[in-house]
């Protein structure tokens, strides 16, 4: 099945789906005070041919506006109808073959990519927005557009291809060059080139055609943008590139879950003095996470509280895999104690945790304790003792005074 897009054809429509009405056009009866003045004389007639050249010449004023060109719709309007169905609806931006950008804010510019399009049913997702990122059946067919922008002061020619890609235990690692793998032979790239006037964008096509007897399971790869290398004689030439991250699933029926777990939070110096939190992330479910996230610490010493901190984003972790992520922090605090306050989230899924720290003086690592209701219930229990003993403890004292006091009357 393929996904197919195109524009909407309510043109002349009114909203109510019928023919537009004319403006001026009045319904119902007629007011006296609203009737029309008697009839001025006639005036001579047109000469035919005027008209005629406005007639004629009005389908080329359409033409030539890029709003009302058909395939391209006006910016802003949405996507029109799908035509057939498939896995998941596309919500598109138009395909614009070469557009202005902004030169770059300082320095020399270079080359982008960026994804235009995302299925509906993950409008909500971050991932999906920024890679490609779908469960797909067998034959099923997919189609998505990315954006190439060229920001330097020169004409680039940048070639267009997918290459492989695998997430292990490092995370997620690129195959050199153009090496391919099963994914991207059903991936095709058009055009395999491009011509990208200096600061300007344009847009390629990405369809994934998956076979009909492909197997169950994840593939990853990437669609690459990389542009020609100067000619140089003589000289080593370093060859830089820019890609989308493909994440395709395949299999029969829904998506499989995604799902993980934050355990083993705790509070570090490194060997440079550096201060750190750091927490372990066990992919619990099918899919591999992209990983994203804050810190915050509060209820510090004399009640100090940080700014929210960004957690370090592209680790990749793998299905039944666990990563150690690590989260700098200012050096220049007390070594507490704080809580800390972990969100992490990937696509979707997100998860909290909130753990008691003490950064360590010298460089290793202070486990936290985390805050949860058993932790509450074990410190409500440890403060109703600490009540029972010193209830205890008062009541004795006063009986002892007391009877000292009886011994001392009892003597004089």
């Amino acid at each position: 099945m393929t996904t197919v897009l195109r524009p909407s054809t309510t043109a002349g429509r009114s909203a109510a789906g019928g023919p537009a009405e004319r403006r001026g056009a009045v319904r119902g009866p007629v007011p006296a005070c609203a009737r029309r003045p008697p009839a001025r004389p006639a005036r001579r007639p047109r000469r035919p041919g005027r008209a005629l050249v406005i007639v004629l010449a009005l389908p080329a004023v359409l033409a030539a506006s890029p709003a009302a060109a058909v395939g391209v719709p006006r910016p802003g309007s949405a996507p029109g109808p799908v035509d057939t169905p498939v896995p998941a609806a596309v919500t598109s931006a138009p395909p614009v073959p070469i557009r202005p950008v902004a030169p770059p804010t300082r320095g020399p510019g270079g080359i982008g990519v960026r994804l235009l399009d995302a299925p509906t049913d993950r409008a909500d997702d971050p991932r999906a927005h920024v890679y490609i990122v779908d469960h797909l059946a067998p034959g099923a067919t997919i189609v998505r557009h990315v954006e190439v922008s060229n920001t330097t002061t020169a004409p680039q020619r940048v070639s267009m291809y997918a290459a492989g890609a695998r997430v292990d235990g490092d995370g997620f690692d690129v195959d050199p060059g153009r090496t391919g793998d099963e994914l991207t032979s059903w991936v095709t790239v058009a055009p395999g080139a491009v011509e990208v006037p200096a600061r300007t964008a344009a847009t390629v096509t990405v369809t994934v055609r998956v076979p009909r007897r492909a197997t169950a399971g994840e593939r990853f790869g990437v669609v690459w943008a990389e542009p020609a290398p100067p000619a140089l004689p003589g000289q080593v030439t370093v060859v830089n590139r820019v890609g989308v991250r493909l994440y395709l699933d395949i299999g029969p029926g829904g998506e499989p879950p995604t799902d993980f777990a934050i355990s083993d939070v705790a509070a570090g110096r490194g060997v440079d003095g550096g201060l750190y939190v750091a927490a372990t992330v066990r992919n619990t479910a099918e899919r591999a996470l992209d990983m994203l996230g804050t810190l915050r610490l509060a209820d510090g010493p004399a009640g100090l509280t940080t700014p929210v901190v960004a957690v370090p984003s592209g680790r990749t972790i793998g299905k039944g895999a666990s990563a150690r992520l690590v989260i700098p922090v200012t050096a220049s605090l007390p070594l507490g104690p704080w809580t800390a306050h972990l969100e992490l989230s990937s696509g979707l899924v997100h998860h909290s945790a909130t753990v008691r720290l003490l950064f360590p003086a010298s460089p290793g690592e202070h486990p936290g304790l985390r805050l949860g209701p058993s932790v509450l219930l074990v410190v409500l229990s440890a403060s109703g003792g600490a009540v029972v003993v010193l209830t205890g403890f008062v009541l004795v004292t006063r009986r002892g005074r007391q009877r000292r006091r009886r011994r001392g009357a009892h003597r004089a």
